[in-house]
Formats: C-alpha cells, structure tokens, sequence
C-alpha cells in the first residue's frame, strides 16, 4: 500500500483519492438545465416571442398612459378642493370682517349719539347759566340804576 501511494502522488492522473461521485440527482438537473436553456435560446429567437414582447409592452404602455391620468385627475380634484377651502376661508374672513366692520360702525353710531347728547346738554346747561347771569345782570342793572336814581 505504501508503495501505491507513492507512486500515485508522483502519477496524479491516477490519484483518485479526492475524486468524490456525483448523485444521480445532480447530474439529472445539470444535463436537464442545459436542456431548458437552449430551448430558452430557441424561444427567445423566435417570432411567437417578438409578438410576446410587443404585446406585453403595448400593455405596459398602456397601463402608464392610465396611471398617468388617473394621477392628473386625483391632481386636478386636490387642486380644486384646496381652492374651495381657500375661497371658504376667504368668505369667512369677510364675513368675520363686515361683522367687525358693522359692530364698528354701531359703537361710532352710539358714540356719536352719546357726545351729541353730551354736547347737547352741555348748550342746555350751559343756556340756562347765561339765561340765569343775563337775569342777574338785568337784576344788577335795576339796582344800579335804582340806586343811582335815588
């Protein structure tokens, strides 16, 4: 056995020490593959496969030029809703501001009443003091000219 050994690690064409068998298995799918891919060759060359090709582009196409308009729809729709609410806002705005703008204008209103009294009252007060210093002076009047008479 020793001297086999040695003459087989001087011969490697007859060392079979590190050769291992295969399954069958294994075998069966390498030669089976190869199969599948040459007949994967032969398909691909061929015009049932050029029309295969045409027709699954066609619809891929076809199903972009339908995502695209369902998007610019969807895109649309947004748009106009965020317009609506913006015109909403802007009719509340307004209203909130003429509500102001009338609430304003009562309170100028009563304001305007209240000096109008004030200043009404003030003539009235202010008549009666000069009505009542005309008399007192009418009244000093007769009494200087009383006394200077008599």
């Amino acid at each position: 056995n020793r001297d086999i050994r040695k003459l087989l690690s001087y011969c490697p064409t007859f060392d079979n020490r590190d050769i291992r068998k295969t399954t069958q298995a294994s075998e069966t799918i390498r030669k089976s593959s190869s199969k599948i891919m040459t007949q994967f060759s032969v398909l691909a060359n061929s015009s049932a496969a050029a029309r295969v090709n045409q027709g699954v582009s066609s619809l891929t196409q076809m199903g972009i030029k339908a995502a695209r308009s369902v998007a610019s729809q969807v895109k649309q729709k947004m748009e106009g809703q965020k317009a609506a609410q913006q015109e909403k806002r802007q009719q509340q705005q307004e209203q909130k501001s003429a509500a102001a703008a009338a609430v304003d204008a009562k309170e100028f209103e009563q304001a305007l009443n209240e000096a109008e009294k004030a200043t009404t009252g003030a003539d009235q007060t202010m008549d009666r003091g000069a009505a009542a210093n005309n008399d007192d002076a009418a009244a000093t009047a007769a009494a200087a000219t009383t006394t200077t008479t008599s």
